[in-house]
């Protein structure tokens, strides 16, 4: 399914890959956004008190999380797109899930390296 929105694996990968999807799924941290033509984005995330841990291992290592943190990680983004309102319809799955999120963080691949975004929510009281 991934691949049909643009990621390609190497043949050696395919297994841990399967591994880590089957664990995230498990703990219910996959949100599959729909679109006109079928699944349009697939996010895989983490959360968490510290990003620091979930950035620096390996792409499809699993770790558990914390669901009781203050900070979502998107480990990985798979996505035909992402404007405006897939990132919008991702908030609204997140945030009633966990109400508490006050950040938000991935690392957005680059050439020259990553490039880090990171959000701070509003939360008007």
């Amino acid at each position: 399914m991934m691949g049909e929105i643009g990621v390609r694996y190497r043949y050696s990968d395919v297994s841990g890959i399967m591994d880590y999807v089957t664990k995230m799924i498990e703990n219910e941290r996959v949100v599959a956004i729909n679109g006109e033509k079928g699944i349009h984005a697939v996010l895989f995330f983490a959360i968490c008190h510290d990003w620091h841990l979930f950035y620096e291992k390996g792409s499809w290592i699993y770790l558990a999380h914390d669901p009781q943190g203050e900070t979502i990680y998107l480990e990985s983004l798979v996505s035909k797109g992402w404007d405006k309102e897939v990132r919008a319809k991702f908030e609204d799955i997140i945030t009633h899930k966990y109400p508490n999120l006050k950040e938000a963080v991935w690392h957005r691949w680059a050439k020259d390296g990553d490039r880090q975004v990171k959000i701070q929510r509003r939360l008007y009281v």
